[in-house]
């Protein structure tokens, strides 16, 4: 009997135990995620100076949220130079969070290569209910499908990926070849749908953050991949390069060093075990770096 107690109050104890830390990890797998995020996302793809230039906000929004809703901005066509203003209407609550004081948009991720952003307020930070724009430009190039863009914001002082939130806010880009016919958006929340075309010839791809230095004009064909593709770069020196793969989150899946000539490079990227989603390519010298978004498909 007294063992039948013993093992009772030992499995009882077991269990309170391995639920507290196991709260514990969760808070700290949540904590580090977020880390991750920001880390790989902060001025993701930012224009470089916000202002009240930039653009004017729609002051006659009444409704928290964004103008022209998803479904209704047009597909981004591709070599095409745009210079597009979305509205939008800050939120007084967020769920988990409560009313809201102020909001700072950390970075915009996930636009498809060529674009960045910049919104009116040099601080990127808006009061409740607040009328705000953010600026979309550049010029398109990259491959058509629907792009879930990734929104950090620092809200009340806690980091939030606004399509994570409670109550999530999702908005997606399209993007076509000229002439192609237009997709209805899909609102599963996957980072990429794609539409089945390759990037329009009349552009030249383009990339993320890309610094026109000693590398440049860095194209991955196929993408998606599926198993193998093809890297082609041009540099303007030669010698080691470091190359290598991250996914949407900032996590290195690859790392390797290659041996670089100057002028046309060409790669063959190995997909491996890396499972379907969204990737960025990356190769660097040491002081300048060229990425493109790579997807790997099913």
């Amino acid at each position: 009997m007294n063992k039948v107690l013993f093992s009772g109050f030992f499995l009882a104890n077991f269990v309170l135990y391995y639920t507290k830390i196991k709260k514990v990890m969760k808070k700290l797998i949540f904590t580090l995620l977020t880390c991750c995020i920001l880390h790989f996302a902060s001025n993701a793809q930012f224009c470089g100076v916000s202002d009240s230039l930039i653009c004017s906000p729609d002051t006659s929004l009444k409704v928290p949220g964004f103008n022209p809703v998803t479904d209704s901005l047009a597909p981004f066509i591709n070599g095409t130079n745009y210079s597009y203003t979305i509205h939008f209407k800050n939120f007084d609550t967020v769920p988990g969070v409560g009313v809201i004081t102020t909001l700072k948009i950390d970075s915009i991720g996930n636009l498809p290569s060529g674009l960045c952003w910049a919104t009116n307020k040099s601080n990127n930070t808006f009061t409740t209910s607040e009328n705000g724009c953010i600026q979309l430009s550049g010029t398109v190039c990259d491959t058509p499908g629907q792009y879930l863009i990734t929104i950090i914001a620092d809200v009340n002082g806690f980091p939030l990926n606004l399509a994570n939130a409670p109550t999530p806010v999702a908005y997606f880009i399209r993007v076509n070849n000229t002439g192609d016919t237009i997709t209805p958006v899909d609102s599963v929340e996957t980072p990429f749908v794609h539409y089945g075309a390759e990037v329009s010839t009349g552009c030249s791809p383009a990339s993320v953050n890309e610094v026109e230095a000693v590398i440049n004009s860095l194209s991955i064909v196929p993408n998606p991949v599926n198993t193998t593709a093809m890297a082609t770069f041009v540099s303007t020196k030669s010698g080691k390069m470091t190359e290598k793969i991250t996914n949407i989150i900032g996590e290195q899946v690859h790392l390797t060093t290659r041996q670089v000539v100057a002028g046309t490079n060409s790669f063959t990227i190995q997909r491996n075990n890396l499972p379907p989603g969204v990737y960025f390519y990356s190769l660097s010298d040491g002081s300048t770096m060229i990425t493109k978004r790579m997807v790997v498909a099913e």
